[in-house]
């Protein structure tokens, strides 16, 4: 510690005035002169100080004091005794008349002075000492200066009396005396609670002053500020009422300020549990304004919000006001289309009654524009995807986080096809609107739509292009529609025809002419073959074989000019871009020749064949060809030529120079092959490395050289030698041994043979792998099985199973490729080691029907699971599906119909060898309708059945059909009668469309003005060479009716011809009777 100086002396006494009660002080002395100052003293006079002792109680002849303990008054603690001291007059001497010890933390030290004399006046000094041990190792005191208290008389004249106040609460009690000696009947003022003297006013704790009870803590308290002094001292007790306050409730919104006053009083220190703003006492919650509360500010509007749900009460009336703060909203806008609805959140944050402006669906923070898919944008629904669409380019934020989604309406669109000829480019608009993503059929270029197809100007409809004149034409028979009205232009391709004309050879009418689209025929002679529909642009090839004409041989093809061949040679390579005459040019006879022809014999890929393209005349050498290309044939390897397949003939190697001569016939060598085989090496038990691999391929009588052992390792066992047995009873050969044995006509296996150690192993188990199962567990089999005992295997008995596969058995190797062993099949092996078994799966197939843009009906659903060709019966249209204009004929592997075929028949099976799609296959249908074409009555004939396209149609008859004054003649293709005439019981074969047929009237004729009407005359029937009772083309004009006996009638012939007529019979009639009895007359005279 540091020490402060306080005075000079040049006695041995000093005194230290000025100091504070209750307050440790230390001391310490140094001596010096003008040589300087010398070392300090020990530390010494420490002082105690003794606040207010006073005179407690007296009575007749006995006065009792107390103090304060001194408490923490120095570094090392308390005071550890005390010493009372009395003088008998002021300024006596003080004698010691009593020490204590300390009474200890919480009692007050005390000391009652007995048996003194009443009428005198005693004096009284306290004080406090501090124990320490000497230098001997006693315990010595350190006392402190006296603190004297004012003398009391005792006894003697008027008696006198104490006005003691007490504070009434709390423990020890808290007093003070009225300095004042009061006398009976004095009037004594009482003090009031406010009084200096009085350091306990427990107003500030929360209870108010209600007066002093006298001479007892509960009661009445005396009325009025004073009392009569009684014969006996008096204690005032001070009466207290707890004080009861209020806690108000303000809305603190700035403007009315709303307030609520609790009902419930609160004393200091209860727990105030705080009202939520949503308790129905409040009609004012502002947080349907836009507010987030955020508690009550204590005492003020901007104060701070109490913590925790409650508050405990002080010593005033609370006013609590609410704290607000205002809620940011957010706007999120959703894309709203129905399956990924993408969101975009604004960043800017909104209070209630912000003016919002809503987004364009243009803006760049949308990645989502449906505008481009087909998408009308009408506006923003707030709160649902399907609410109401905001009016106008904002609103106001109401109070809650605002959802908006894009409100679309599909775009209609129209599709127009164009003629696109160059010149009048004729149009055609549909009726029929679609929206982004529905399927447009593409309109055949025959339909009645169009009174434009150039099919029969030279042109071949190739298809219809989107949106440009020379597009790409659209593949399939649809399209699916894109945003924004589409322009179909149909494509045409110039069409021309070409004829290869043998120029005195003849083709054998196997000819063909390569080429896209493209229709050959030969004439009745097959002299001339013509190809037709060949594109402009289009190459084709030459015949693939030339004619033939004998002791001349075929040169080219050449154009002619002025009735000449060419003499430059037709290019099959240039493209047609008109009609061509191609004729044979040929040489004079030569010496005839021969060719050699190579034959794959099996090969895997025939078209690898070489070709010797040399003309051999009779005796000529030949070198044989290589294997140039790489013809291969399975695991076989090529040995070369040979002239018969069984390789029994002449073999011949490759490039074998002047091999033979040729003779007089063509030569056919076939390809020579050779088998090989495989050597492969078996664990045969390892537990450790894996066997192994030869991958040479050996020919029947190659030497084979052994591998070693690799990493193979077996516990317990070392390895011996190979052997073609498992238990080593076959033949045996070293690791490496060279040229050990010659592979004969099979596959070789060899098996490790294993040593252990001199203790043969004499038992064996067989353990079954599950191999890959998604379910079930593998069978365990508890034998232990004795060397060459028979095994036979478990089923599988724990319902192993693999998804899309199918259980087979076990096989030794894990896949497949080893021995097969069925379940539970006796004696399937004899054991030699350890086995395992691993379970062997079979994949399974799937047949799926597809109603392929069926209307109506459902497709069959086939639930089996087929195994790798399996046979698969093909399932009826069981679930009756239509298609409009369509008839379904079966099931096919593709779409549109250009795979394989199959008759939706249960005997019709296919073998499967995959996951297999079947196509509901449809062909368009046609219909007939007949038209009565200016009738008078009845009805045509109805024809309800469809026909495919090329099926017979039987004509019907008129039916009711009648026009007045007309005879009904025939049927026919126009109404104009211009088109193909059909008879009744005709035969009509269907075209690719619908055909209407028209009825055809003739006029009936009336003559000499007479209601007689003429019998209807039958004209001869004409028929095409393609139908029976048809008539091509316009028919031909009627036959003039015949008259009787008569090139032609007179004018006038209508009035006079059957009077006439009827005069020239009855001549005719009186001629030949008369010349009949003329006759009659004469044979009567003859006889």
């Amino acid at each position: 510690m540091g020490y402060t100086k306080v005075g000079d002396t040049t006695n041995t006494v000093f005194e230290d005035t000025g100091l504070n009660a209750d307050t440790w002080y230390s001391y310490v002395v140094s001596a010096y002169n003008d040589k300087g100052e010398g070392a300090w003293s020990n530390t010494d006079a420490v002082t105690y100080a003794l606040p207010n002792p006073k005179i407690e109680e007296e009575g007749f002849s006995h006065i009792k004091l107390n103090w304060p303990r001194i408490t923490n008054s120095a570094p090392s603690g308390d005071a550890d005794a005390y010493k009372i001291y009395r003088a008998q007059w002021e300024g006596g001497v003080y004698e010691q008349i009593g020490m204590i010890t300390d009474p200890g933390i919480g009692n007050i030290p005390n000391y009652n002075d007995t048996y003194l004399s009443s009428d005198t006046r005693y004096y009284y000094g306290i004080t406090a000492l501090r124990s320490y041990i000497d230098e001997f190792g006693y315990t010595q005191y350190r006392e402190g200066p006296m603190v004297k208290i004012d003398g009391k008389t005792l006894g003697g004249g008027a008696s006198k009396y104490e006005v003691t106040y007490n504070k009434n609460h709390g423990y020890p009690e808290i007093e003070w005396t009225d300095p004042t000696e009061y006398e009976t009947n004095d009037n004594v003022i009482l003090k009031g609670i406010t009084n200096l003297d009085f350091d306990w006013n427990r107003t500030a704790e929360g209870w108010a002053f209600k007066g002093w009870i006298k001479d007892s803590q509960t009661g009445t308290a005396i009325s009025g500020t004073s009392f009569v002094m009684e014969n006996a001292d008096v204690i005032l007790y001070a009466k207290w009422e707890e004080i009861d306050y209020t806690v108000t409730y303000y809305e603190n919104d700035g403007t009315n300020n709303r307030d609520f006053e609790e009902t419930t009083p609160y004393n200091v220190g209860d727990t105030v549990t705080l009202k939520a703003i949503t308790n129905g006492d409040f009609d004012w919650n502002r947080t349907a304004e836009g507010w987030e509360f955020k508690g009550w500010a204590k005492g003020s509007p901007t104060g701070t919000v109490v913590t925790g749900p409650t508050f405990t009460m002080e010593t005033a009336n609370v006013d609590l006001y609410a704290k607000w703060e205002k809620i940011e909203y957010i706007v999120t806008y959703y894309e709203n289309d129905g399956t990924h609805n993408n969101d975009f959140e604004e960043t800017t944050k909104y209070n209630v009654g912000d003016s919002v402006t809503l987004r364009e669906i243009t803006n760049n923070d949308f990645d989502w524009n449906r505008t481009t898919e087909g998408w009308e944008f009408k506006g923003w629904a707030k709160g649902s995807p399907t609410g109401t669409v905001v009016t106008g380019t904002s609103f106001a934020m109401e109070t809650a986080n605002v959802d908006l989604y894009a409100k679309w309406k599909k775009i209609n669109y129209t599709v127009t096809y164009y003629e696109n000829d160059g010149t009048r480019n004729s149009e055609f608009t549909g009726s029929t609107l679609y929206q982004v993503g529905d399927t447009v059929p593409l309109k055949e270029i025959t339909n009645g739509d169009f009174d434009w197809n150039r099919t029969a100007e030279g042109f071949k409809f190739e298809g219809w292009s989107k949106d440009s004149a020379v597009g790409t034409p659209l593949s399939g028979t649809s399209f699916t529609m894109t945003a924004g009205n589409v322009k179909l232009y149909a494509q045409w391709t110039p069409i021309y025809t070409v004829t290869f004309d043998a120029n005195g050879g003849v083709f054998d009418g196997s000819e063909t002419v390569s080429g896209t689209g493209i229709v050959q025929s030969f004439d009745l002679g097959k002299t001339v073959l013509t190809v037709e529909e060949i594109e402009s642009g289009a190459v084709i090839s030459s015949p693939s074989a030339d004619p033939t004409w004998i002791d001349h041989g075929f040169v080219s093809w050449h154009e002619k000019e002025n009735g000449n061949l060419k003499a430059e040679a037709w290019n099959p390579a240039a493209p047609i871009t008109k009609d061509l005459e191609l004729f044979a040019k040929w040489t004079e006879p030569a010496e005839k020749t021969y060719r050699v022809i190579y034959h794959a014999n099996g090969a895997d890929d025939e078209s690898k064949i070489p070709i010797d393209a040399t003309e051999y005349p009779a005796g000529a050498y030949v070198t044989v060809k290589a294997n140039e290309n790489g013809l291969t044939k399975g695991n076989d390897i090529f040995k070369g030529w040979n002239t018969k397949p069984a390789g029994d003939g002449t073999h011949y190697d490759e490039n074998q120079a002047n091999a033979f001569q040729m003779g007089t016939e063509n030569v056919v060598l076939y390809a020579e092959w050779a088998p090989t085989y495989t050597v492969t090496y078996m664990p045969n038990g390892a537990t450790s490395g894996t066997a192994p691999t030869d991958s040479s391929r050996y020919e029947s009588g190659d030497s084979v050289t052994t591998k070693d052992k690799n990493m193979l390792d077996k516990t317990g066992h070392a390895f011996l030698e190979w052997n073609t047995l498992p238990d080593g009873t076959g033949t045996t050969y070293g690791e490496n041994q060279v040229d050990a044995f010659q592979i004969s006509n099979g596959n070789v296996i060899l098996y490790a043979i294993w040593d252990a150690g001199g203790i043969p192993q004499t038992t064996f188990t067989v353990t079954y792998d599950e191999n890959g199962a998604t379910s079930g567990t593998v069978p365990v089999d508890g034998n232990s099985y004795n060397l060459a005992d028979f095994v036979t295997t478990l089923g599988n008995t724990g319902t192993l199973t693999k998804t899309d596969f199918v259980f087979k058995g076990w096989n030794t190797l894990a896949d497949g490729t080893g021995v097969h062993y069925d379940e539970n099949q006796a004696n399937a092996f004899q054991i030699y080691n350890d086995v395992i078994l691993y379970a062997e799966w079979a994949p399974t197939y799937t047949v799926t029907y597809d109603a392929n843009y069926a209307d109506s009906g459902t497709v069959p659903i086939d639930g089996t699971r087929y195994e790798y060709n399996d046979a698969v019966y093909l399932q009826e249209n069981t679930g009756n599906l239509e298609k409009a204009n369509s008839k379904f004929i079966g099931w096919n592997t593709l779409p549109d119909g250009t795979g394989t075929s199959y008759d939706a028949d249960i005997s019709e099976f296919f073998l499967i060898t995959e996951n297999t799609r079947l196509y509901a296959e449809w062909t368009p249908v046609y219909t007939v309708t007949y038209h009565g074409n200016t009738e008078t009555a009845g009805t045509p004939p109805t024809d309800s059945a469809e026909y495919e396209n090329g099926e017979s149609v039987m004509i019907l008859d008129k039916n009711t059909l009648v026009k007045s004054g007309y005879t009904f003649k025939n049927w026919n293709t126009l109404a104009d009668g211009s088109g193909t005439v059909y008879n009744q019981g005709a035969t009509l074969t269907m075209p690719d469309h619908d055909v209407d047929l028209y009825a055809q009237w003739k006029k009936n004729s009336s003559g000499g003005g007479g209601n007689n009407t003429t019998p209807e005359i039958k004209e001869p029937v004409k028929s095409s060479p393609a139908e029976s009772g048809t008539m091509q083309g316009p028919e031909p004009e009627e036959e003039p009716e015949p008259e009787p006996y008569m090139e032609s009638a007179p004018a006038g012939y209508g009035a006079w011809a059957y009077p006439l007529l009827l005069l020239f019979l009855i001549v005719i009639a009186v001629y030949l009777y008369m010349r009949y009895r003329k006759r009659k007359a004469a044979s009567q005279a003859k006889v």
